[in-house]
């Protein structure tokens, strides 16, 4: 993985393009580009990146509220 910043880079597109980046030392923190709208129905990894998502929500509900 590359570093940028404080950044890991953790995906890239088959031409190269930084995809996702992480921020291993938070509790949650993840940015991605990503069009689900067209791809949930279908792929297991869109469903894995929402089902962190909402296990790290309900995990941390008493820092969020």
């Amino acid at each position: 993985m590359e570093k940028l910043s404080k950044f890991e880079v953790s995906a890239y597109s088959e031409d190269g393009i930084i995809e996702a980046v992480e921020l291993k030392d938070r509790l949650f923190v993840m940015g991605l580009q990503w069009h689900p709208e067209s791809i949930y129905d279908h792929d297991n990894n869109s469903k894995k990146i929402f089902s962190n998502f909402i296990d790290n929500c309900k995990k941390n509900m008493d820092i969020l509220l």
